[in-house]
């Protein structure tokens, strides 16, 4: 592709991100062209997967950039030939079960499929997998895989991390956290969920709860919506625990604006709105409200309930 490129005349705008001075229109015209017909020469050799990559990158710089990482991580995967990668041998010997009692096996198309899928950060495929190996198979690919991989983000904007929040998968969470980079918590899918928000909006009550204290230190009211969003999500899925203790942290969350399904609103309407919370807002029969009262679980949600409503006043 170098070659071709050089032959063609076009070898200078993938050297440099910057474009000839704005007062010589000829030249910045020139460029120009030269800019778009190396993009459509890069992104109609390749495959679907790999032009997916390249989607919206505005500069032929940045696109032979991104192809580079892509080809680096792809010779760093590699599984089979006297070119094997180190890491893709030993990561398919561990994942096919040759390290007796550490986990699972996985025969040999299945963890090539695995490393497929790492290599086009398919984290949902890569997740599902993880799913029939124990905790030391996850560790053993974590370790493997760099800083930069881990931040990597599929079609739909989501990290490893993400994937591991929308599934509940706890331990998977605990291990990108604990040996790589906190940047995984606040880096948003598409719908603009960060983790957290995204586990609770599944209702993972013990996903929610691990990555919220991961996440607090993120979630004030001027670093944007994620808190008023996840504040909302815990009212809703009566996550109340949580809702106080962010309360508590930050008050100002319960009238910060957020935007969700096309709609602006704020906690404290999701919070009006479910009056299934409130006593007053339920018709209970003599037996249900003695059973209301009598509950411990109930009695605990109650006391939640007016600490959030003090907090608010």
């Amino acid at each position: 592709m170098r070659n071709y490129l050089l032959a063609q005349d076009l070898w200078d705008v993938v050297e440099s991100s910057n474009g000839p001075s704005s007062s010589d229109q000829e030249a910045t015209a020139n460029w120009k062209r030269k800019n778009a017909a190396v993009l459509y020469t890069l992104q109609i050799s390749c495959a679907p997967e790999i032009f997916a990559r390249t989607m919206g990158k505005t500069s032929a710089k940045e696109a032979w950039d991104e192809l580079a990482k892509i080809h680096e991580m792809k010779n760093k995967w590699r599984l089979d030939g006297p070119q094997s990668s180190r890491q893709g041998t030993d990561l398919r010997i561990f994942f096919e079960g040759t390290i007796p009692g550490k986990t699972k096996p996985i025969e040999r198309t299945r963890s090539n499929k695995f490393l497929e899928a790492i290599f086009y950060q398919k984290w949902d495929t890569v997740i599902k997998l993880l799913e029939e190996c124990d905790v030391e198979g996850v560790k053993k690919l974590v370790q493997i895989m760099s800083e930069e991989e881990i931040l990597y983000e599929d079609k739909n904007g989501c990290t490893a991390l993400a994937y591991a929040a929308y599934l509940g998968k706890t331990e998977i969470a605990k291990l990108l956290l604990t040996t790589k980079n906190n940047k995984l918590l606040t880096i948003p899918d598409t719908e603009g969920m960060i983790p957290v928000v995204r586990a609770c909006a599944q209702r993972l009550k013990e996903t929610t709860l691990y990555l919220y204290f991961q996440t607090l230190e993120f979630l004030y009211p001027e670093r944007g919506e994620h808190g008023s969003l996840l504040l909302h999500f815990c009212m809703l899925n009566e996550m109340l625990v949580i809702a106080l203790d962010l309360l508590q942290h930050y008050p100002r969350l319960a009238f910060t604006r957020f935007k969700y399904n096309n709609r602006v609103s704020t906690p404290i309407l999701t919070l009006s709105a479910q009056t299934s919370l409130f006593p007053s807002g339920t018709r209970l029969s003599f037996l249900q409200q003695w059973i209301y009262y009598g509950i411990s679980v109930a009695s605990e949600d109650k006391e939640v309930i007016k600490a959030a409503t003090c907090t608010l006043s």
